[in-house]
C-alpha cells in the first residue's frame, strides 16, 4: 500500500478526463518475456516504472490480417509473431503498416481503443496500465467490435452497466467495475 503513494492518480484522471471504468494494472516481466498481440475496447496509458519494453503496434483496420479467433473473450488476440516472422500463416502480414516504440523507465505511452499491441520485455520490467472506458473512441475506431463487446462476451456491457448502476447490492461487485 505504501507504494501506491508513488503513483499520481490525479495525473491519470486529468489525462483521461473521466473516472468511468478506470482501472489500474501492474505488469512485471523478466528479460525476454512477451505479451502476444491483442486489442481491446478500452484505451489506456502505460508507464514503465523500470526497465525497457519494445511495443509493436498495428492499427485495427488490419483485423482480417491479424485473424483473431472468435472465442468471446473481452479482448481479441492473435498468433501473429511480434517480429512479424510468421507471414506464411497470415496472408497479407508482410504488407501491413505497423509501429514500434521503445519505452524506457518514466516514459508514457497511449494506446487507443482497438489498437493491436504486443510487448517484448528487453530486460526486467515493471509497468503500470491505466485503462478507462471511452465509448465514443471505441465506436469511432470500430463500431462493429464495440457493438459486439457491448452485446456479447462475459460480462457484456449491458450486464456490466446493470451490476454497476442498478443491482449494486452484491458483495463481489467491485470486480465488475474494472
Amino acid at each position: 500500500p505504501e507504494l501506491l503513494r508513488d503513483l499520481d492518480y490525479q495525473f491519470f484522471r486529468r489525462m483521461i478526463g473521466t473516472r468511468w471504468g478506470q482501472a489500474f494494472q501492474l505488469f512485471i516481466g523478466g528479460t525476454g518475456t512477451i505479451t502476444p498481440f491483442h486489442n481491446a475496447m478500452s484505451p489506456f496509458f502505460f508507464t514503465t516504472v523500470s526497465g525497457t519494453k519494445r511495443w509493436s503496434l498495428v492499427p485495427n483496420h488490419y483485423l482480417a490480417v491479424m485473424n483473431p479467433p472468435a472465442d468471446r473473450f473481452q479482448y481479441n488476440h492473435s498468433d501473429v509473431a511480434l517480429d512479424f516472422s510468421n507471414v506464411d500463416e497470415f496472408p497479407g502480414l508482410d504488407s501491413i503498416d505497423h509501429l514500434e516504440a521503445i519505452v524506457d523507465a518514466g516514459d508514457l505511452l497511449f494506446v487507443p481503443s482497438w489498437m493491436w499491441h504486443g510487448v517484448d520485455n528487453l530486460n526486467p520490467t515493471i509497468g503500470i496500465r491505466c485503462g478507462f472506458m471511452y465509448v465514443p473512441g471505441a465506436l469511432r475506431e470500430s463500431i462493429t467490435l464495440a457493438m459486439l463487446r457491448m452485446l456479447i462476451g462475459d460480462p457484456n456491457m449491458i450486464r456490466w452497466l446493470y451490476y454497476s448502476y442498478v443491482n449494486t447490492n452484491l458483495p463481489d461487485r467491485k470486480h465488475l467495475l474494472l
